[in-house]
């Protein structure tokens, strides 16, 4: 009979609890909602500069812009201001004196802006993040890159301050990032010329060989701290051969046909980390071993990284194999072949 007694105690006191925080709950909402707080108007500075100060941190992915709303005074209740990217309006800032000559817009698929900002209870301002990717800065290195954020609505009756709807944001480019902080992406040696065998390491021949191919790897390199992985991508480049023959960067050497050599793995992927990789170039031992004498060539090129850029030099290379190697001289005994004849 006790032990039931305090069962219904139990739950009776729960109840009453919950009640209470209920009430309690609804007071304050009752409070809040007959504050009669007025509503606010939302503004934006009239410009933002980064030029390697401190208002901007940044990472080998992307470059991070903090942008503040600010409101004419406390917020009565929680709502949200539309946001949208502009940069169609940069060429007439440059051609009215706004912005310099030679400013570079920022390309739709280069930034980021959250198209909700949302704004809590009781503030008098409220920071976002503007994120603009690392390549396309890199891309521009030396020159401002801009775009112009703009308020398009203020929900639950705020408004937006007349001439205080936009934000250019200028990056100057040169004094955010370092110029030896700038990544590129390039391949085989200095002088575009990778010689099979390596002449001065014979102790690396720079090949292996399989049943039917010479197997050649090419290094990839990439400047710079490395960061995310990407992917770049190779080509044959017939061109470049055929050019440095005429140039006589090339003597006593013929292109390999094109069916006579491949590039089995033409998407080469750097890993997260990494500032190397290696693009595998296959060339048939037949033509080689039965060449005229002649050194033989081949020629390869990058495109496409799917970040960072390409360098502004040795982005191709020509591998150059000597066939005399390996067309080693028979050192054995003669053939005897015993019997008679007829």
């Amino acid at each position: 009979m006790n032990r039931t007694i305090t069962k219904l105690q139990l739950g009776l006191l729960t109840a009453i609890a919950i009640f209470t925080i209920s009430c309690e709950r609804e007071k304050l909402a009752d409070v809040m909602s007959k504050e009669n707080l007025p509503p606010v108007s939302v503004a934006l500075d009239q410009k933002v500069e980064v030029a390697g100060g401190n208002n901007f941190t940044l990472d080998n992915n992307q470059l991070t812009v903090p942008i503040t709303i600010n409101f004419s005074g406390s917020t009565a209740r929680a709502f949200t201001v539309q946001m949208i990217g502009n940069t169609d309006t940069i060429a007439n800032l440059i051609a009215s004196g706004t912005l310099p000559a030679g400013t570079v817009a920022l390309e739709p698929d280069t930034y980021d802006i959250p198209p909700v900002v949302n704004i809590p209870y009781g503030v008098t301002s409220v920071t976002w993040n503007l994120l603009i990717g690392r390549t396309f800065l890199e891309k521009n290195h030396g020159k401002d890159v801009a775009l112009v954020v703009k308020m398009v609505d203020a929900a639950k009756g705020n408004s937006i301050t007349s001439g205080k709807n936009s934000i250019i944001v200028v990056v100057k480019t040169g004094e955010t990032i370092a110029l030896e902080d700038v990544h590129y992406i390039t391949v085989g040696s200095k002088d575009g010329v990778v010689n099979i065998p390596f002449p001065v390491t014979p102790e690396k021949s720079g090949y292996s060989k399989s049943s039917q191919d010479l197997v050649i790897p090419l290094d990839l390199t990439l400047s710079g701290e490395a960061g995310p992985a990407f992917t770049v991508e190779a080509g044959k480049s017939v061109e470049i051969v055929n050019a440095a023959i005429a140039s006589g960067k090339l003597t006593n050497a013929v292109a390999v046909p094109a069916a006579s050599w491949s590039i089995p793995f033409p998407k080469v992927s750097f890993e997260a980390n990494r500032n190397t990789a290696t693009l595998d170039v296959n060339v048939r031992l037949a033509p080689i071993i039965f060449s005229t004498g002649k050194k033989l060539a081949v020629g390869v090129s990058l495109k496409n990284p799917s970040k960072y850029q390409l360098g502004k030099t040795n982005t191709t290379a020509i591998i150059l194999i000597d066939p005399d190697h390996f067309r080693q001289p028979f050192t054995g005994g003669p053939f005897i072949i015993k019997g008679t004849i007829g």
